[in-house]
């Protein structure tokens, strides 16, 4: 094999006893190309193997692109880059941030390449009675996420008035030094700093009029105790120099927020309230068939009110193909596309009120119909 299998046993426990999920695997490789090393762990059971199939696969469908076990050389072939084409995802790095017997929380660290280097860091977050993922809008109640979503965008407000303020005191401080100096350099060097400072404040009043605008239901960590959100910075990349503040990141402690939860959040984080709750589609696994005897696994995600992007997979191929669409109410439209950004085909699906499943159909490129019947694995 052309990759080494390093094989783990890394326990991990928590307050209550002794974790769902284990790491029992972590598939490690340096790109030939550009030197990177990438890892990625495969997750055991302690108790319930349907819940660490869910979150490998889901783990596996989103960053790697195909099942572990249906990789043709090793498991990163897929979403490394090829030797004629540079751009793209260059590494990955997985860790755990949280893993108690109510949910997972894992770290992962990517960079990419495009007309710059970038790096990101995202979570996944899992409950670990499910194998699902959470989404955030999920823990509270209408009410209570709206209040939550003023919280976190005052103290962002609060910490952009107070970077505006500090670069308005530099801007008066080098004004008085430009009038006490007879220095024609010294003066032209300080006509320079002003020009910064002002962009710097220009960055800043602008990304407070669109922080409403902001989504962040997927930019979130479940720790221990607390939860935090996280949102980019304000600047481009042409830009980021000039920004002090760089990315946000806002904590919140579960008993802060607990008036705002909703009985699912009350469950998950303190162990409290019971009964079957219902949470959204997005990210969650769907599994299924086309034309009844084809079967396929289906993961969304709706990123806003009116768009969704996904992946799906033929079950005995176990590589992904990409899915972006539109949503309108229970509805999604959703053209496919292959390695080659081609468009294959195009879902035309329902979801059901409750979230638990998705019909429809599948129309190819030539314009055959087949029908789509999908459901959650709870």
């Amino acid at each position: 094999m052309k990759y080494n299998l390093i094989l783990m046993v890394l326990l991990c426990y928590s307050v209550a006893g002794i974790a769902q999920l284990k790491v029992e695997k972590v598939y490690r490789k340096q790109n030939a190309y550009n030197r990177m090393t990438s890892s990625f762990p495969v997750f055991g059971a302690s108790e319930d193997s349907q819940v660490s199939n869910a979150v490998n696969q889901f783990l596996q469908m989103n960053r790697l692109g195909l099942l572990v076990g249906k990789e043709k050389e090793h498991v990163f072939e897929k979403d490394w880059p090829q030797e004629d084409d540079f751009h793209g995802r260059q590494s990955i790095d997985c860790s755990i941030v949280e893993n108690n017997k109510a949910f997972l929380s894992v770290e992962l660290n990517e960079e990419f390449m495009g007309a710059y280097s970038s790096y990101s860091t995202d979570h996944e977050n899992f409950d670990l009675r499910n194998g699902e993922v959470v989404y955030l809008p999920d823990l509270f109640t209408v009410d209570g996420y709206e209040i939550f979503k003023k919280m976190i965008n005052n103290e962002t407000k609060l910490s952009l008035q107070t970077a505006i303020a500090s670069s308005y005191q530099g801007i008066s401080e080098i004004y008085k030094e430009i009038q006490a100096s007879n220095d024609e350099s010294l003066i032209e060097s300080l006509k320079s700093d002003l020009e910064m400072l002002y962009d710097e404040v220009s960055i800043y009043e602008d990304c407070i009029q669109t922080i409403e605008e902001y989504s962040f239901s997927k930019e979130f960590c479940l720790k221990k105790e607390e939860l935090v959100v996280y949102r980019g910075r304000c600047s481009n990349h042409a830009m980021r120099a000039l920004d002090a503040i760089g990315d946000f990141e806002n904590t919140m402690k579960y008993s802060l927020i607990k008036p705002l939860l909703s009985e699912y959040g009350l469950n998950l984080l303190f162990d409290e309230k019971s009964g079957d709750f219902g949470t959204h589609y997005s990210d969650k696994i769907f599994y299924g068939h086309i034309a009844e005897k084809y079967p396929i696994t289906l993961v969304l995600d709706k990123y806003s009110d009116e768009y969704v992007s996904g992946v799906y997979l033929y079950n005995n191929v176990g590589r992904t193909i990409q899915l972006s669409g539109q949503v309108n109410g229970n509805g999604l439209v959703l053209n496919e596309y292959n390695e080659n950004d081609d468009n294959t085909g195009e879902f035309s699906l329902s979801v059901s009120d409750d979230n638990k499943s998705i019909v429809g159909v599948w129309t190819n490129a030539e314009g055959k119909s087949l029908k789509v019947e999908l459901e959650r694995r709870e």
